[in-house]
C-alpha cells in the first residue's frame, strides 16, 4: 500500500509539460469539496511521522500528487520545533543586520543558502523574509524586516532574497502584510487589537512598496498580519488583499494568516486569505467546519474556493515542489563549513562603522592585551540574535572575545562583565594599548523596546576615561542612542550578526575586512525624537465603556469589533524623511557608514529626454582597498508635496586603491511618481527635480537638476 500511495503522489503529478496556472486548474478541477477544504487550513500533524516536524501543517492531496505544505519559521533561518535538534540550521544575520549591506548580490547568496538549508529539512514553504518599514525606531521585530526605514530600499533588497529561497524548491512566504509596525508598548497598542490609521497615499508610498518588490521577483506566498489595517484585520481586508496586492499589483500567490490573524470565516474568505493558520486546536475553526457550513449555504461560493486552491497549487507548481519529492527530515543537520563561511562574509559586510577618530581601526595584530570589557562581550550572556519566530539557536555562536582570541591567541583578552569588576576593567584598559566595550540588547515580536538605551551604556564613559582607544562595539536590534559618541575612539555596529559575530567583528578590526556597511535606519538623539503623540504611538485604546473591543485572541462576540486606533498622522515623513522635513540633525544619518579609506565624487552629468540617466564618477582615494554604497537622493517640485529627498537608487561599487569607476542611475517613471487617490495609480510629476548624490542622506557630494514636462 505504500509503494503503491508513493507511486501515485510522485506519478500524478511528475513530468508535465503545462504552463503552471493550466496545471493547476486541471489537477484542482478533479478535487473534491472536501479535499480542497481540507487545504484551507492548518491542521495538528500526525505525530511520530516525518511531517510532524514543522511548525506548520498542511495536508496535500497525495492521489493527485499534490504534496502536504510543511511550513517553517523563520525570515533568519530555519527554527527547529524540537529541542533536541538545536543546532542543526545556521544562525543567520537578522534581516535588518545584513540589509546595512545595501548589496542584492548578497541578499541573494543569504536566500539561496537559507532556501538550501530549509530544503535540506523537508520544508516546502519558509516563513520569510520580512519586509515591513521601521515606523518606529524601538518596534520589538524590527530585526527581522529587511527594509529598514525606506521604501525603495526594502522594493529592492527583497527581490534578490526571494528569488535565491525560491530557486531551491522553496516557497517564500513575505510578511508581514501590512503595516505590521508594532508590537505594543507596555501592552498599549498591541499587533493583535490595533489598528494602522493609514492614508492611501502613505499606505502606498510608504508601507506597500516592499511588498510590491515581492511581487515583481514573483514570491509565491505571502502571511497577512495580526493587527487591523482602517479599522479591519488585515486577514479580512478586501482592500489590501484582493485591491492592492492582487488586482492592482498582479499578485498570483496565496495568503495565508499569522497565527492570530484569522478572525473570522466568511470575511476572511471573501475577501482575499487563502490558508487560516494554525487551526485548531490551537485557534478556532474558522476554515474547516466553519467554511465547510458557510459554502454549503451559499455566504461563500465554490468558485471562491477553487481559486484560493489554484493559487496554492500554482505555487506547488512553479516551486517545483509537485515533481519534487522531498523526504528529507526536520531533524537533519544542514549546517556545512560553505554556510559558516557565508554568515562569517554577510555578518562582517554588514558591520557599520559609525566613527573612527584619528584612524584608531583598523588595529594590530601585534596587539598581546586587548581587555574586553561588557557583559555580552563572552559567556552565556553573549546576544547573536533576537528571539520568537525570528530566532535561530546555533551550533556554536562565535562571541566577541572568542573571535578576537582566533586572531590574537587564547591569552590576549581578559574578560570583565563590567559590573562588580568594574574597577578591575578600568584598570585593565588603562594599561592596555586599546579595550573594547560591548553593548548588546534583545528583543523579540510580542513587545516593542521600551527605550532606545543599550543596557550597560554607563560603563562606556568609565572605560573611555582611562583609555583614549576605547572601541564600543553594539550588538543591536535597531536604532539606540549613543551619548558617549563623543567620548570614544570608534564605534561598529553588528546589528544582530548570528552566530559567526566574533569572527566576523575581527575581520573588521583587523583589517582583513574593510567595513562597508550603512546605516539602513536613521540613529536619533534622544527617546520619540519625533515627537510622537499618544495617538501616533501606541495609539487610541477603545475605552472602558466599548461592548466588544478587539482582543489578542480571536473575540467570541460575533461582529466587528472596536479596535485601538495608531493614527499614521506623520504621512510620509518617516525616518530620514521626517529629520530632513524639520531640518533636525540625527545622532547619524541614514545611509551613513564609514571606510578604512575615503571615496571621491565626480563628474555628475544627466542625459536629457526620458528616464534620463545619472552618471558620475567615483574613486577610491585612500591607500587600501574598500567598498562604497553610492546613494541617490530625489528632491520633487514642491507642488509634490513630498519630503525634501528620498532614495531612489544605491549602487555599491569595490574599487583597489586609486580605482575610479562610473556609476549609472537610470531615472524611472516611478522614480518620478506619486500615488494618485484620485485614480489609486502611481503618476508622474511635472517640473523641477533635484538629484543628490552621496556616501549618506546626510553626506551629499554632488548636486544636479532635470526638469520633467508633460510633454515627456
Amino acid at each position: 500500500l505504500l509503494l503503491l500511495v508513493l507511486f501515485v503522489y510522485v506519478g500524478a503529478a511528475c513530468g508535465s509539460s503545462l504552463p503552471p496556472e493550466q496545471r493547476a486548474a486541471e489537477i484542482v478541477a478533479k478535487m473534491t469539496l472536501e479535499e480542497k477544504l481540507s487545504m484551507l487550513q492548518g491542521q495538528r500533524a500526525p505525530k511520530g511521522t516525518r511531517v510532524s516536524g514543522y511548525i506548520g501543517y498542511v495536508p496535500g492531496v497525495p492521489r493527485l500528487g499534490v504534496p502536504p505544505l510543511l511550513m517553517n519559521d523563520g525570515p533568519e533561518g530555519f527554527r527547529v520545533k524540537d529541542p533536541a535538534d538545536v543546532g542543526t540550521s545556521t544562525q543567520w544575520p537578522s534581516g535588518l543586520s545584513v540589509a546595512h549591506s545595501f548589496d542584492p548580490e548578497l541578499f541573494f547568496e543569504w536566500g539561496k543558502a537559507m532556501g538550501v538549508e530549509f530544503s535540506g529539512k523537508g520544508a516546502n514553504i519558509q516563513f520569510g523574509p520580512g519586509v515591513n518599514i521601521a515606523r518606529i525606531p524601538n518596534g520589538g521585530r524590527s530585526f527581522e524586516y529587511l527594509s529598514g526605514e525606506d521604501p525603495f530600499l526594502g522594493y529592492t533588497l527583497v527581490q534578490p532574497v526571494v528569488t535565491g529561497v525560491q530557486s531551491e524548491n522553496i516557497i517564500a512566504n513575505v510578511k508581514h502584510y501590512m503595516d505590521n509596525n508594532q508590537e505594543g508598548y507596555n501592552g498599549a497598542g498591541d499587533r493583535h487589537f490595533t489598528s494602522a490609521e493609514v492614508d492611501e497615499r502613505t499606505q502606498m508610498e510608504i508601507y506597500f512598496p516592499p511588498f510590491e518588490g515581492a511581487v515583481k521577483a514573483g514570491a509565491l506566498s505571502m502571511m497577512c498580519a495580526n493587527n487591523l489595517v482602517n479599522g479591519v484585520y488585515a486577514c479580512e481586508s478586501n482592500t489590501t488583499e484582493n485591491g492592492y496586492l492582487r488586482a492592482a499589483h498582479g499578485f498570483k500567490g496565496w495568503i495565508c494568516s499569522d497565527y492570530d490573524g484569522t478572525r473570522s470565516t466568511i470575511n476572511a474568505a471573501n475577501n482575499g486569505l487563502d490558508i487560516a493558520m494554525p487551526g485548531p486546536p490551537t485557534r478556532p475553526d474558522f476554515f474547516g467546519a466553519d467554511l465547510a457550513a458557510a459554502v454549503k449555504n451559499g455566504s461563500v461560493s465554490e468558485e471562491v474556493i477553487t481559486e484560493k486552491l489554484q493559487r496554492i497549487v500554482y505555487s506547488l507548481a512553479v516551486s517545483g515542489n509537485l515533481d519534487f519529492n522531498n523526504t528529507n527530515e526536520s531533524s537533519r543537520d544542514v549546517t556545512s563549513d560553505a554556510h559558516r563561511d557565508l554568515a562569517r562574509k554577510l555578518a562582517a559586510s554588514s558591520v557599520t562603522m559609525l566613527t573612527n577618530k584619528m584612524n584608531t581601526l583598523p588595529l594590530s595584530k601585534k596587539i598581546t592585551n586587548l581587555p574586553i570589557v561588557g557583559m555580552a562581550g563572552d559567556g552565556k550572556d553573549a546576544i547573536f540574535g533576537g528571539g520568537g519566530s525570528g530566532s535561530v539557536v546555533p551550533k556554536k555562536g562565535i562571541t566577541v572575545r572568542a573571535g578576537i582570541q582566533n586572531v590574537l591567541g587564547d591569552n590576549c583578552c581578559p574578560f570583565y562583565d563590567g559590573n562588580d569588576d568594574l574597577s578591575a576593567a578600568m584598570q585593565a584598559a588603562k594599561n592596555a594599548p586599546a579595550a573594547i566595550v560591548v553593548l548588546a540588547q534583545t528583543s523579540h515580536e510580542g513587545a516593542d523596546r521600551t527605550n532606545l538605551t543599550l543596557p550597560q551604556t554607563e560603563i562606556v564613559e568609565k572605560i573611555a576615561s582611562v583609555q583614549k582607544n576605547t572601541i564600543v562595539v553594539t550588538i543591536s536590534p535597531g536604532p539606540f542612542l549613543t551619548p558617549f559618541a563623543s567620548s570614544v575612539a570608534a564605534i561598529l555596529d553588528m546589528g544582530f550578526p548570528g552566530e559567526q559575530e566574533g569572527n566576523a567583528l575581527a575581520d573588521i578590526l583587523f583589517g582583513d575586512v574593510n567595513p562597508s556597511g550603512k546605516m539602513p535606519h536613521t540613529m536619533p538623539n534622544m527617546w520619540n525624537e519625533m515627537n510622537m503623540s499618544h495617538a501616533q504611538y501606541p495609539g487610541v485604546p477603545a475605552g472602558s465603556n466599548v461592548k466588544n473591543p478587539c482582543t489578542q485572541k480571536p473575540n467570541p462576540v460575533p461582529g466587528p469589533c472596536v479596535p485601538t486606533k495608531a493614527y499614521y498622522s506623520e504621512k510620509l515623513l518617516v525616518g530620514y524623511r521626517w529629520y530632513d522635513s524639520h531640518q533636525v540633525t540625527p545622532a547619524f544619518p541614514f545611509g551613513h557608514g564609514l571606510s578604512y579609506t575615503t571615496f571621491q565624487y565626480d563628474n555628475i552629468a544627466i542625459t536629457s529626454g526620458n528616464n534620463p540617466n545619472v552618471t558620475f564618477t567615483v574613486k577610491n582615494t585612500g591607500k587600501v582597498a574598500g567598498s562604497e554604497v553610492t546613494q541617490m537622493y530625489l528632491g520633487f517640485p514642491s507642488s509634490a508635496g513630498e519630503p525634501p529627498q528620498q532614495l531612489k537608487g544605491f549602487q555599491k561599487v569595490s574599487l583597489d586603491a586609486g580605482e575610479s569607476v562610473d556609476v549609472t542611475f537610470t531615472i524611472t517613471d516611478r522614480s518620478i511618481s506619486i500615488w494618485n487617490t484620485d485614480n489609486h495609480m502611481w503618476s508622474t510629476v511635472n517640473g523641477e527635480f533635484n538629484v543628490f548624490i552621496g556616501s549618506s542622506s546626510r553626506d551629499i557630494r554632488l548636486k544636479s537638476s532635470f526638469t520633467v514636462t508633460s510633454s515627456q
